[in-house]
């Protein structure tokens, strides 16, 4: 019996075989190829290889999207299904392509949306080595917008802070992605500021996978020295039972505010830092 990774590498060249055949137009040859791989995945995937394997379907998906749209929403859902709903980056990276693909197909709102939670986990990079169409479209719509009289990142930012504070953290995180879409890509606090709302957001609604990545992304604008970005993602990292993780993050947290961080917070967040001896 194969394991995980030998089976990972007697599957990648067939489904590089079927991304090539899509990249060439030959679009009956890519679906032979890429039915042929996918009958060899197994399922459902146990081991990491396995998933590896599966998770290959979204390069198939997204090599097909400017040849046959509807092929690659089939090989969409395949992925989907493969990198599961706990894998924040897996989404965002489903949710490109979806928006891809209703591109392609004329659907521009929907488009818009896709793009709009991509951006929203991963920031502009997700437009990084895609066809500057794209780009160009989510870009030009945002200013379209805003020009029409649309409402801008601060307006929006601000009523996504007035549904959060009424304990409406769905529609404040919507509204927030929506102001991530349109800020300026240069204005790194508000940027970091909407981030890390979003993530507060989604730990309020047991969203930890979604928390977690949002967390990450407003660190990585510039969020180190602020201890409340550290608090929820190791919080989230500690409800995913990423233990090394939460510890990581939740010891940054008290190291930053001491344990007046920690106020009005459940106790196990601390009393893990304590059961390890670290304060």
């Amino acid at each position: 019996m194969l394991t995980g990774m030998e089976t990972l590498d007697r599957l990648t060249p067939m489904a590089e075989q079927a991304i090539a055949d899509y990249r060439s137009g030959d679009t009956q040859s890519a679906k032979a190829a890429g039915e042929a791989f996918w009958a060899e995945v197994p399922q459902p995937p146990q081991t990491d290889g396995e998933r590896l394997a599966a998770q290959l379907s979204l390069l198939v998906a997204r090599s097909a999207v400017p040849v046959d749209p509807a092929a690659a929403g089939v090989w969409l859902q395949r992925a989907r299904e493969a990198y599961g709903a706990d894998s924040a980056g897996g989404t965002a990276m489903c949710d490109f392509v979806a928006g891809r693909i209703a591109f392609e197909e004329g659907r521009l709102d929907e488009a818009r949306a896709f793009f709009d939670k991509a951006v929203a986990v991963t920031g502009p990079r997700a437009f990084d080595d895609e066809d500057p169409k794209y780009l160009a479209f989510y870009e030009g719509d945002a200013k379209a917008h805003t020009a029409a009289g649309g409402e801008d990142a601060t307006t929006l930012a601000e009523r996504g802070e007035e549904l959060s504070d009424a304990g409406e953290f769905a529609k404040a995180v919507d509204v927030w992605q929506r102001a991530v879409a349109v800020a300026d890509p240069g204005d790194a606090d508000t940027l970091f500021w909407l981030h890390a709302s979003i993530g507060d957001a989604q730990f309020q609604l047991g969203q930890f996978s979604e928390a977690y990545a949002s967390e990450q992304e407003a660190l990585k604008i510039g969020g180190t020295g602020n201890p409340f970005v550290w608090l929820r993602l190791g919080q989230a990292a500690f409800e995913l039972g990423m233990d090394k993780q939460a510890t990581d993050a939740l010891l940054s947290a008290y190291m930053l505010e001491g344990d007046e961080i920690f106020e009005d917070e459940d106790p196990r967040y601390r009393d893990s830092l304590v059961a390890k001896g670290l304060i």
